[in-house]
C-alpha cells in the first residue's frame, strides 16, 4: 500500500498567538494572499497578469489555481518576498540549460540521450515557463504595492507597535486614515485589533466604534459585538464596549 503523504497532524489553538494574524505578511503567498484574495487555493487574477489565451475568455478575472503540482510556487510561497526575485532567476537559469542542452545531443552516448529524455518528462518545459512567466507578472503587481509609501508606513507602525517604540493610538489614527481613504473593512480592523491586543485596549474605542458604523455601515455593529467578546478589542480603561470581556475584571 502507499505510504500517507502526512501521518501526522499537530494542531494549536489560534487563541494561543492572536497578534500574528493580525500583521502583514511579507511571504510570497502570503502577500498574494492580501493582495488578491486565495480562497481554497484558488486565486482570481487581473486577465492581463494570466496569458492571453486565458484572459481572452474571461471578463476582467481569470481563476488559477495554486497548489504543490506548480514546482515553482512551491518554492515560493514559503519565502520572504525579497527572496522571490532570485529564486524565479534560478528556476529561469535552469528551464534554458535544459533548453540549450538540446543544441548539444549530437556527439551524446545513447545513455546520455535516454536521462536528458527522461530530464524533459520530469520538467514540462512550456508548462514551467508559463508557470515563470505567470509568477514573475504576480510578483511585479505585489512588488508595486509592497515598494509604495503607504506600505512601508503601516509596516513600520507594525513593527514599532510590537516592539513597544509606537503608542496603540498611532495605530488608531492610521486605521481611521485607512478607513477614510476607502481601504476594505478587514484591513482596517486588523491593525486596530493589533493595537487594542498589544495596548490592552483602545482609550477611545467609543468613537472609533462609531466610525466604523459611519463608514463600513450598521451591518458591522454584530461583527464588533463578537469582537468584543472575543477580547480581540476592548477599552483600555476597562468596561463600555457592546459586551464584557469573559473573565475580565
Amino acid at each position: 500500500a502507499r505510504e500517507p503523504e502526512i501521518d501526522e497532524l499537530i494542531l494549536i489553538d489560534r487563541e494561543v498567538d492572536m497578534v500574528t494574524p493580525m500583521l502583514t505578511q511579507l511571504t510570497y503567498e502570503g502577500l498574494m494572499d492580501d493582495t488578491f484574495s486565495i480562497s481554497n487555493g484558488i486565486v482570481e487574477l487581473p486577465a492581463h497578469l494570466v496569458s492571453a489565451a486565458s484572459a481572452a475568455q474571461a471578463k476582467g478575472k481569470v481563476k488559477v489555481q495554486f497548489n504543490g503540482s506548480d514546482h515553482l510556487f512551491s518554492q515560493l510561497r514559503d519565502a520572504n518576498f525579497e527572496q522571490v526575485g532570485a529564486i524565479v532567476k534560478k528556476r529561469a537559469t535552469l528551464l534554458k540549460s535544459v533548453e540549450d542542452e538540446k543544441e548539444h545531443l549530437q556527439g551524446k552516448s545513447v545513455g546520455e540521450i535516454k536521462e536528458y529524455v527522461k530530464r524533459l518528462k520530469e520538467i514540462n518545459i512550456q508548462q514551467e515557463k508559463n508557470l515563470l512567466s505567470l509568477h514573475t507578472s504576480i510578483a511585479l503587481e505585489i512588488k508595486a504595492l509592497v515598494t509604495a509609501s503607504a506600505f512601508s508606513r503601516r509596516l513600520e507602525l507594525e513593527q514599532g507597535l510590537i516592539q513597544g517604540r509606537v503608542s496603540p493610538d498611532k495605530a488608531v489614527e492610521l486605521a481611521q486614515d485607512l478607513m477614510y481613504s476607502g481601504e476594505p473593512l478587514l484591513k482596517v480592523l486588523r491593525l486596530v485589533v493589533l493595537a487594542s491586543l498589544v495596548g490592552n485596549g483602545i482609550r477611545k474605542l467609543d468613537s472609533l466604534r462609531q466610525e466604523l458604523i459611519q463608514v463600513y455601515g450598521f451591518q458591522v455593529v454584530l461583527l464588533l459585538v463578537n469582537m468584543e467578546k472575543l477580547g480581540l478589542l476592548r477599552k483600555a480603561e476597562g468596561g463600555g464596549g457592546f459586551g464584557r470581556v469573559p473573565g475580565s475584571p
